[in-house]
């Protein structure tokens, strides 16, 4: 693994003034995020929105179906934010959706045009592979939403070669000229998060989560709780679900899948 970057300090200090007014939590070393600010809220139940739990080195990550996702000491953004929306129940998944366009307007501007995409569902690309993932979780009081909790893992200076990951994941320095700062992207990523929250009910973020999604138009395999669903990956409706028309020309609606390109 590459060295940690000098230049780029993630700490107490850097986070305050990157993040200002938001209250955070920062850990040099942590099992997840995610489960640290589930602590926090239940020791803090009035915690602001966009509170946050970030780490320089986390052991314990989890991505989607409960994927390890390790975060090395220096080389990575392993971060928690904790919402606080007014949301319908067939809008949850609309927090993944700003999650990933928050993400990737983030990160479009540090590199060439074109190479940022969002794989369905949660899935941050750089030139077709993972350069970052997305996990939401919503706490719940009885029927009433408690929080929802978006965690951002981002690959910033990992070096995957030689490992079984060098195929599919990739670092964010591997494509831009100069050392990234953790602490400025967490704030951009929040900033964005922010802006398309407030737009969580209209019809821009479905529209803009669409655009860089580069899962429609694929011929797709997706494995799913009840078998493999084959077809071409032709839209995705207001709640976030797959459209798949399948070799009978009928349209699965694909909640919940493991999405590969069918030469794959």
């Amino acid at each position: 693994m590459v060295e940690s970057n000098p230049s780029d300090v993630l700490n107490e200090a850097s986070l305050k003034e990157a993040l200002k007014h938001h209250p955070f939590r920062f850990y040099s070393r942590v099992s997840s995020t995610m489960d640290m600010a589930r602590e926090w809220l239940k020791a803090e139940p009035d915690l602001p929105s966009y509170a946050v739990v970030i780490a320089d080195e986390q052991v314990a990550g989890r991505g989607r179906l409960n994927r390890q996702w390790h975060t090395p000491a220096g080389q990575a953004l392993a971060m928690s934010i904790i919402l606080r929306p007014h949301l319908a129940p067939e809008h949850l998944q609309r927090v993944t959706m700003a999650a990933g366009v928050a993400v990737a307007e983030t990160l479009n501007p540090l590199l060439i045009p074109g190479v940022i995409k969002l794989k369905w569902p949660n899935d941050v690309h750089l030139a077709g592979r993972k350069v970052a993932g997305i996990l939401t979780e919503a706490l719940w009081l009885g029927d009433q939403l408690q929080a929802v909790i978006v965690g951002v893992g981002i690959n910033v200076r990992v070096n995957f070669m030689g490992t079984p990951l060098a195929d599919g994941a990739v670092s964010l320095e591997a494509f831009t000229q100069e050392a990234v700062s953790r602490a400025s992207l967490a704030a951009e990523i929040i900033a964005h998060l922010e802006h398309w929250v407030d737009k969580i009910s209209e019809p821009v973020l479905l529209d803009t989560w669409r655009t860089w999604l580069s899962t429609i138009g694929q011929i797709v395999n997706i494995q799913t709780a009840s078998g493999i669903i084959s077809g071409t990956a032709e839209n995705v409706d207001a709640t976030g679900a797959l459209l798949v028309r399948d070799s009978h020309d009928v349209v699965q609606r694909i909640l919940v899948g493991d999405v590969t390109p069918a030469s794959l």
